[in-house]
């Protein structure tokens, strides 16, 4: 009798740890663009669903090619969320110089809503000296 209630005080305690530590992954999606100077591309084939309602959008640059013969250019490529059903901009524009691990902020006029679909927009200046540039990685709506 007392292996019982010690079994389900045990059961109660994993269960309780389980249920605390659990969260909502939220869905993350692969990029690639291949942008040539004044290039505005959209990549809807990969709109992805935000799952929280945490207003930042996380992006991660793995691979950053460019013909900028400037070693320390200050502009890169632009990137933004924007809502897929609308194509209204939502987060604020961050530039990508490099390789590595960037957040934008959701707007508070055109928050981010868990559960709607988004996409991930790029932008290459016109005034850049390189006549290209390529950029790969993932982002988190």
């Amino acid at each position: 009798m007392k292996i019982n209630k010690i079994k389900k005080v045990i059961i109660g305690i994993i269960l309780g740890v389980v249920i605390c530590s659990s969260t909502v992954l939220a869905e993350t999606k692969s990029f690639k663009f291949e942008l040539e100077r004044g290039d505005y591309l959209e990549l809807t084939q990969e709109r992805a669903t935000k799952a929280d309602s945490e207003q930042t959008a996380y992006i991660t640059a793995t691979s950053v090619v460019t013909n900028n013969p400037m070693q320390n250019y200050t502009q890169g490529v632009f990137l933004h969320v924007e809502r897929y059903t609308t194509g209204n901009q939502v987060t604020n524009n961050i530039t990508v110089q490099k390789s590595g691990r960037y957040t934008t902020s959701y707007w508070s006029s055109r928050p981010g809503v868990a559960s709607k679909k988004y996409v991930l927009c790029a932008e290459y200046d016109s005034t850049q000296a390189g006549s290209y540039c390529d950029i790969t990685g993932r982002w988190t709506p």
